[in-house]
Formats: C-alpha cells, structure tokens, sequence
C-alpha cells in the first residue's frame, strides 16, 4: 500500500485522527503559522493532541506570506515548533497577490482577477529564500510546498532554488469527483492506481505528491491528501533519527469565555492589541472564537483568541 499523509488548516475544524489512522493514514501536517501570526491556539493544541494520541507522525506548515516579514514569520513558526514538537516541516510557497483585501474580493467574485495586485516574481523568492534559511535548522526534514501552475506564471526563477530542499508538489491528477471511500481496501485499491504528479516544478525533486483535495477516508470527510514517494522508513530516515521524542501533551488552554462575531462585513484580526497593529485576518459573521485575554487599549476591550491574533 501507498504511503499516504493528511493536512489540514482550522477552517476545517477537529477531525477523527484515529479513524485516519486506522485507514492507514502515515502522518498529518498542520497548519501551524501564517504570514500574520500563529494558527488559533486552541485549535492548533485540540489537533496536534489528536495527531498525538492517534499514534500518527505530526508535521507544521507555515504560509509564507511576501507581504510580511520573513524574521517575523520564522519567529511565529519557531515559537510553534518549540511549543509542540513536530517531527517535519513544510514552508508553503503559492502566494501571488500583494493584497489580501483585493484577494479576498476577487474570491468572493466582487471583482475580477485583473483588478487583484500581483507580487513581483523576485520579491517572492526573496520572502521564501529569507524566510526558509530562518527556519530550515529546525528540523531535519523541511521541505518547499509549491505548485507547477505558481511557479511557472508567477516566479519561474524560482526553479535554479528548488533542488535546494525536497519537494512537496500540489498535483490534482484525479479529477474533481468528490470520493468517499466506504472501506479502506476501496481506498487502498484507488491508491494503488496513482503513479507520479504530472505537473512538476522545474529542478524540484519531489518528496510528497499532493493528488487531492476530494478525497475521503472511512469516517473522515474529503480532505487534502498526499503520497509520500517511498516507503514509511525512508519518511523515518527522512523525518530523522535526531528528531525529539514527542514532548508530553501540551495542556489545553481554558478560554475566559466563547464569541459568535455579528460584525458587519467583518471583524478584523490584529496581530496585537491596538488599532496600530496590522489587520491578519477577518473573521466573517457567524464565526465562533474563544478569548483567552482581554486588555484594554485605544479606547476598546481587546480579546486575545490565540498567541498573536486580537479582536476589539
């Protein structure tokens, strides 16, 4: 049977880990960090437990984001994975535009694509090259998250650096049917059939294959999944002899209170508690988050929902 590995952000909430594993799941990588901050904090400690106690390999990954600082960035994923131990990490390399507010209208269709601005091909590889070489000592096993269709359109130089680290490639070659396997041998069958992404970066030598998104497993909905190209001990010799025993369960924070946001259009995120601090993110009406802190500051109470994201 193929090696496979699950990811997943906190938009997707908590998953059943162990029904992951007893499909045969290898590991499941987190998103751990972003440009603006780390991942919710009660999430990300509720998911790594799960990983944990499922008896499955933990993986971060980390968005890099060219519009921030790479030293800040790197702090965000050094401070996650000196809180929860991961034994690998991935840096993700997909960002194209230079705004996230224009991004995030062109998502929702209330402008077109062209209307978006877009990241010069150099300052990308730049923030990704400042960003990796403050993170790649953490862990034996790190490797560049990236896509055939990004490198090509929008920082094609990028290829004289992919030798530089294993490869993770985005390659959707099954299709857009929605799968949800009733048994793991239908799965393991459907496995079997998949030979090598298609779309593969120039120069990159590649580790892992994302083949979907649309994909589901007994008892866990469709999700993104991976091959590993080898066998579970090169991914063991890969993760690396020296990495860490896995340190005991963090203790799940205990929030002062739970908020449903009624914000119109949204409420925003910062990374600290004033208006002075940078918008990271909105949180859309209906979104439910947990406060762990409050203070107060320009005239608001401000509520700290994980390490380094405020709401007023």
């Amino acid at each position: 049977m193929r090696v496979w590995i699950a990811d997943m952000y906190e938009g997707e909430g908590l998953i059943n880990y162990q029904a992951l594993a007893d499909a045969g799941c290898a590991g499941v990588v987190l998103k751990s960090s972003m440009g603006g901050g780390m991942a919710n904090l009660n999430w990300l400690t509720q998911a790594v437990n799960g990983v944990r106690r499922a008896g499955l390999r933990l993986g971060f990954y980390h968005w890099v984001d060219p519009t921030q600082s790479a030293t800040r960035q790197a702090g965000y994923l050094r401070q996650a994975v000196e809180r929860f131990g991961p034994d690998f990490l991935s840096l993700d390399n997909e960002q194209w535009w230079a705004s996230w507010d224009k991004f995030y209208k062109y998502r929702r269709g209330e402008i077109p694509a062209s209307q978006v601005p877009r990241l010069r091909g150099d300052v990308i590889i730049r923030a990704y090259l400042d960003t990796m070489t403050a993170v790649e000592s953490l862990r034996p096993m790190i490797m560049q998250y990236s896509a055939r269709w990004f490198q090509q359109g929008y920082c094609p130089q990028m290829s004289d650096h992919n030798p530089r680290w294993g490869g993770w490639v985005a390659s959707y070659d099954v299709g857009t049917r929605v799968r949800q396997f009733p048994t793991v041998e239908s799965f393991e069958t459907a496995l079997d059939e998949l030979n090598a992404p298609r779309y593969v970066p120039n120069n990159m030598d590649v580790w892992m294959w994302q083949f979907t998104d649309r994909w589901g497993v007994p008892g866990v909905a469709p999700m993104d999944l991976s091959i590993w190209m080898g066998d579970e001990s090169s991914l063991d010799e890969a993760i690396g002899t020296g990495a860490s025993e896995p340190p005991p369960e963090p203790p799940e924070p205990e929030p002062m209170e739970r908020r449903r946001s009624y914000a119109l259009p949204w409420l925003n995120v910062r990374s600290g508690p004033s208006t002075v601090y940078a918008v990271t993110r909105r949180i859309y009406p209906g979104g439910v988050f947990y406060v762990y802190e409050k203070r107060q500051g320009n005239g608001y109470e401000w509520g700290r929902i994980s390490d380094s994201e405020w709401v007023a």
